[in-house]
């Protein structure tokens, strides 16, 4: 019996078949790893900042007397730095969750406007982030909030007493957060729906669309879902945003104010305001807009009591 032996054609085509199913097992986890550590550089940026140690902005703040540098743990023991200033009589705290890039330091006119009008203000460098211990991660600034509102609640500032804001990436953070602590209110500024969703909008606007065959949802591991959890936060909500807004588009806090189910909401539009000048631009107005809003809520809660 003749023995057939293959075409040098099919042993080609059986060893290239091999090689690419090498390749493909070298070069799908290379990506994936790629992409993950592209999320963890984008979303996470302490040194982008003008002080890398936030120490030095507050030695040079007119407000350094009045600030206290703080430390507080989270309950898995991480070490958190923070700045605080003591309510005037009869004001609230104000929980300041800030944004993506830089630290605490880059946030001291936040800190200045709300103090001059008598809030108190605690804000906090997250976990990586300024003269804080850890590595940042979703879940670590989830924690981080945690702490920083039980730290308040410690130095006698209850939860019905705090309002928690978040900048930008800190707007996530704070309606986490927001699902399981009733805050006296809840303030978001240049919010957005979820990080995926941010990617997916970045993506369409810089003419990326050829990169849609990729799964973000599946892809990114860290997914700040604030849409998903709206419904689920109980306090009143002001939602602040510039019209202008490069990285999230109107349509974002628009969704998130649809799913505030507190009918003591407000969305609050500043018009010409970026991503990164919506407190500077609208600041007036947020600061009337807020002392108001809080007015409402006691007029409230008050005609509410029994006689």
């Amino acid at each position: 019996m003749i023995k057939m032996q293959p075409f040098l054609g099919q042993k080609t085509s059986s060893r290239r078949k091999r090689i690419n199913a090498v390749l493909l097992w070298i070069l799908i986890p290379t990506l994936l790893w790629s992409l993950l550590t592209l999320e963890q550089r984008s979303l996470y940026q302490p040194d982008r900042t003008s002080y890398n140690d936030p120490g030095i902005a507050l030695s040079h703040s007119p407000l350094k007397q009045k600030i206290q540098n703080i430390y507080f743990q989270t309950r898995d023991g991480i070490k958190i730095n923070g700045w605080y200033v003591s309510p005037q009589s009869g004001k609230s705290t104000i929980v300041f969750a800030h944004g993506n890039g830089g630290n605490q330091g880059d946030r001291l006119d936040v800190l200045s406007a709300f103090t001059e009008r008598g809030y108190g203000f605690l804000s906090f460098d997250y976990q990586g982030y300024g003269s804080s211990e850890g590595t940042a991660s979703e879940a670590g600034l989830y924690k981080d909030m945690e702490a920083a509102s039980l730290y308040l609640d410690a130095q006698g500032i209850p939860i019905q007493r705090q309002i928690a804001m978040g900048e930008s990436l800190g707007s996530g953070v704070v309606v986490d957060v927001a699902t399981r602590i009733p805050y006296q209110a809840v303030i978001l500024y240049a919010s957005f729906t979820s990080t995926p969703s941010v990617a997916s909008a970045l993506r369409d606007k810089n003419g990326w669309g050829w990169l849609s065959f990729l799964p973000l949802n599946v892809i990114m591991q860290q997914h700040f879902d604030s849409l998903s959890k709206m419904q689920r936060v109980t306090s009143p909500v002001l939602i602040i945003h510039g019209d202008h807004d490069e990285m999230m588009p109107l349509s974002m806090p628009k969704a998130l104010f649809a799913r505030a189910l507190n009918r003591h909401k407000k969305l609050l539009i500043i018009p010409g305001a970026g991503h990164n000048s919506v407190f500077q631009m609208g600041q007036s107005r947020i600061l009337q807009t807020l002392d108001s809003f809080l007015s409402e809520l006691t007029q409230k809660t008050t005609s509410r009591l029994p006689e």
